[in-house]
Parts: structure tokens; sequence; C-alpha cells
């Protein structure tokens, strides 16, 4: 059977429709997410969002915000359908009910120059960077027509 889902790319901003494979649907996260340990956070009693457990403790490129839920959560991101025994169905809800709930978070770098004036050489170069957080909700990419979980 097939589980109908959203991925959040974080380096891209992106969420789109993905499908698992329910046989094997620990084995589709960690390669979606693109990590060998999930963490689950619940979003209401019908649907979970996984995350990559250690994400925070390696270097991160973005994170993003869940409406509600105070820790950032590292990585791609998986949100799925949830029934009343925990086990993962497909989803339930639009993109766009997701995208309004998430904000994704990335790093902007600034060069900051400095003018290089040396004998026989008048330039400049990058001394350092400053950066700043920018933030957005994800773009909606494609859509689904998963039928509502039962």
């Amino acid at each position: 059977m097939i589980i109908h889902a959203y991925l959040l790319d974080v380096a891209a901003a992106t969420l789109k429709p993905v499908t698992l494979d329910s046989a094997n649907t620990l084995a589709g996260l960690y390669s979606l997410i693109g990590c060998s340990l999930v963490d689950i956070v619940r979003i209401g009693d019908s649907h979970t969002l996984y995350c990559d457990d250690e994400g925070l403790t390696d270097g991160l490129r973005g994170f993003t915000l869940l409406d509600g839920h105070a820790a950032p959560l590292a990585g791609n991101l998986v949100i799925a359908g949830t029934n009343a025994e925990g086990e993962t169905t497909s989803i339930t809800e639009p993109l766009e009910t997701f995208a309004a709930m998430l904000n994704v978070v990335r790093p902007v770098l600034y060069p900051i120059f400095e003018t290089v004036d040396m004998p026989g050489v008048f330039g400049s170069r990058v001394r350092t960077f400053s950066a700043r957080l920018e933030r957005s909700r994800p773009q909606i990419v494609g859509r689904c027509n998963a039928p509502a979980s039962v």
C-alpha cells in the first residue's frame, strides 16, 4: 500500500507531495530525510512530522520552525497522517495547511570587503562575512490527489 505524505526540502524551502511504501515506511523516511534516526512531532490528532533526530548536532544549512513547537527542526522533514493506533497513514490535509505552519530559516552571508592599497596592487578583497537569518514559508511544489485516510 502507498502512503501519501509531504516532504519539506529545507535547502530549497519547498513542500511537495511524496509517497512511502507502507511495507517499509521507516526506510522511506530515512531516504527522504537523509538520516538514520528519526524523531517525531505530533501535529494535532491525525498528523505526524518526522525529522532527523540528530540533525541539530551537525552543521546546519537551515532549519524549520513549526508554529506552536518550541524547538527548531533541522534538515528535511516529512509530514504524514497518523491513525488512532499511531500507525503512519496517508496525509488528509492539503499542502497549504502545512505550508502555513512552517517557517524555513536559512543563513544569508554578506561579504565584507576591504581595500588593498599596496605597492603595485590596488583593489579589494573579502575580509570577512556577516550573516543574517532569512525566514520564509515553504513554496508549494506540485499537487497531491491523495485519498483521505479513514
